[in-house]
């Protein structure tokens, strides 16, 4: 795989950066709210509570990607519609999507020599 998908709350989230960093790959980080086994028992979220929530969680996941080596260029952000977000939560972080461009990482072509002769 060229990408891998990480989830900052899964268990092997310590290694995953320097992985990924030393395997010259990139990551895509995805927020999660809670786990699979927390959703059922989750308060909902009020509508201004759903974008700081998922803005530092991606923070976190970015800042512990860049300090276990993996270039900024490397990462995609994916704020994890579903996962641990009810469905009027979901429609207000795509309502507010725009808004975490300030978390944008610049990706830009990185020239990588060819496989071939």
């Amino acid at each position: 795989a060229t990408v891998l998908y990480h989830n900052p709350s899964s268990p092997c989230a310590p290694a995953m950066p320097a992985t990924c960093a030393a395997l010259q790959r990139g990551v895509i980080l995805m927020h999660s709210h809670g786990t699979p086994q927390t959703w059922p028992t989750l308060p909902p979220l009020s509508q201004d509570e759903i974008l700081p929530l998922v803005s530092a969680g991606l923070t976190q996941g970015i800042a512990a990607a860049t300090t276990g080596g993996l270039a900024r260029a490397h990462i995609v952000l994916d704020p994890g519609f579903g996962f641990g977000k009810l469905g009027d939560e979901n429609f207000t972080l795509l309502a507010r999507l725009a808004q975490l461009r300030q978390l944008a990482i610049t990706s830009r072509p990185q020239p990588r020599p060819s496989p071939f002769p």
